[in-house]
C-alpha cells in the first residue's frame, strides 16, 4: 500500500507531503490542487510501468511517457524536475521527471525497506512496483455511464481475453454496461453479490438486466410493482453513479490504487451512507474480492461527517498565499484545536473553522 507521497515542484506543489490511509478523502476548495495530487499518483504509476533498465541486476533505471499536462510550477520555473517520493508498505520509490516536448522522463531509484537499493531482477522490486499500480481518475458522469455498448466491446472485456488486453470503462463512465454485462457472464459470484448490495442499497429495485438493440447493449432496471423494465436513461443520476461504483468494486483485474473525483456527485444527501459504505468495503476487500486503496477528492460536508471516527482519513488541501497546496492531515487540525475534537465536522469544514474552503472576497 502507497502509504506517503512527497511531491516537489508539481502543477500546483511547490513542496508537500501527502498522507495515505486504505481509504483517504481529500476535501478543500476548488484550485487548492486536489486533483494534481491525483494526477501525481497517476504519473507515479505510469513511471513504473514504462521503467527501462541496462538488465535484469541493474540499479539504475529510467522512464518516458505521454503526459497531457505540464509539470511546470510557476514558482520553481520551467526547467525545475519534479520529484516524486513514495514510501509504500515494502520500500520507497524516488522519481525525478522533467517534461519536454509532451513527455515526461527522468531518473527512477527503488529502494528496500532499509534504505538498500535494489536491482530488477529481485522480488521486492515488483512488489513495491505493484503497490504504486494506480486506475485513470474516474470522475463518473452520468450521460457517459448511461451509453449503451456494442458487443465488440463486451467481448473485449470478456474473461477469454488476456488479462493485459481487457477493456473495462473509461474515467467518465463510459463502457458500464459492457464491464456488467462480462461480469455477469464470466464471473456470477460476484455479480450475484453486486445484485444483493445494490438491492440493499436501492430496495425498490429488484435486479439490474441488460437490453440489446442493434449489436449494442445497455442497463435496464426491474422495479418493484412495475411490470416492464425501465431503461437506464429513466433512472436517477444517482442510482447511476450507485451502479457504477459497485461495478468498480467487483470488477476484476483491478489496480492496487483506485482516483476518484467526487463520487458522491448527484447522489441525496440520505443516500452517502451507501456510496461511503461502498467505497469503504473497496479499500477493505471482502470475500473473493481483494481490498484497493481509494484516494478520493469530495466538496461534500455530508460525506465529511461519515468519518467522524476515522479521521486519519481526512486529508485537508489548502493553497496558502504562494506557497503552494499543502496537506494537513485532519488529526494534526483537530490536535491544534482540542476544543473541536467532538464537534460535527461538516459544520466545521462548511463554517471554515477547519480550513481548507475558499478565501472569502474583499469587499
Amino acid at each position: 500500500m502507497l502509504r506517503e507521497l512527497e511531491i516537489k515542484n508539481f502543477r500546483s506543489v511547490v513542496e508537500t507531503k501527502l498522507p495515505l490511509e486504505p481509504l483517504s478523502v481529500l476535501i478543500g476548495p476548488n484550485n487548492a490542487g486536489k486533483t494534481n495530487l491525483l494526477r501525481a499518483i497517476q504519473v507515479l504509476s505510469h513511471a513504473t510501468i514504462n521503467l527501462r533498465s541496462d538488465g535484469a541486476k541493474s540499479k539504475a533505471f529510467t522512464t518516458s511517457f505521454p503526459y497531457p499536462f505540464h509539470t511546470r510550477n510557476r514558482q520553481a520555473g520551467e526547467q525545475a524536475p519534479s520529484e516524486l517520493v513514495a514510501t509504500t508498505d515494502s520500500g520507497k520509490l524516488t522519481c525525478r521527471l522533467a517534461q519536454q516536448a509532451g513527455q515526461l522522463g527522468g531518473s527512477v531509484t527503488v529502494q528496500g525497506p532499509a534504505g538498500e537499493a535494489i536491482r530488477a531482477d529481485d522480488p521486492l522490486f515488483q512488489k513495491i512496483l505493484g503497490e504504486l499500480r494506480s486506475s485513470d481518475i474516474y470522475s463518473f458522469e452520468p450521460s457517459a455511464a448511461r451509453r449503451p455498448v456494442s458487443m465488440q466491446m463486451v467481448r473485449e472485456i470478456r474473461r477469454e481475453r488476456p488479462a493485459s488486453q481487457r477493456r473495462s470503462f473509461a474515467a467518465d463512465g463510459t463502457g458500464l454496461a459492457g464491464v456488467l454485462f462480462a461480469l455477469q457472464s464470466d464471473w456470477p459470484e460476484r455479480w450475484d453479490t453486486l445484485i444483493e448490495e445494490f438491492r440493499v442499497f436501492v430496495p425498490g429495485i429488484k435486479r439490474i438486466n441488460f437490453g440489446e438493440n442493434e449489436g449494442n447493449v445497455s442497463l435496464t432496471y426491474w422495479e418493484e410493482g412495475q411490470r416492464s423494465a425501465t431503461p437506464i436513461e429513466d433512472v436517477s443520476d444517482g442510482i447511476v453513479l450507485l451502479t457504477a461504483l459497485l461495478a468498480l468494486r467487483f470488477s476484476v483485474d483491478n489496480p492496487a490504487i483506485v482516483l476518484l473525483e467526487d463520487p458522491e456527485r448527484g447522489v441525496h444527501p440520505r443516500r452517502l451512507h451507501e456510496v461511503t459504505s461502498t467505497l469503504i468495503e473497496l479499500s477493505e476487500g471482502s470475500e473473493g474480492v481483494l481490498p484497493i486503496q481509494t484516494i478520493m477528492t469530495s466538496h461534500s460536508p455530508y460525506f465529511l461527517d461519515r468519518f467522524r471516527d476515522a479521521p486519519k482519513s481526512i486529508v485537508l488541501v489548502e493553497r496558502p498565499d504562494q506557497r503552494g497546496t499543502q496537506c494537513v492531515p485532519l488529526p494534526q487540525r483537530l490536535n491544534d484545536l482540542p476544543e473541536l475534537k467532538n464537534a460535527n465536522l461538516g459544520e466545521l469544514w462548511y463554517s471554515g473553522v477547519l480550513g481548507g474552503v475558499p478565501r472569502e472576497v474583499d469587499a
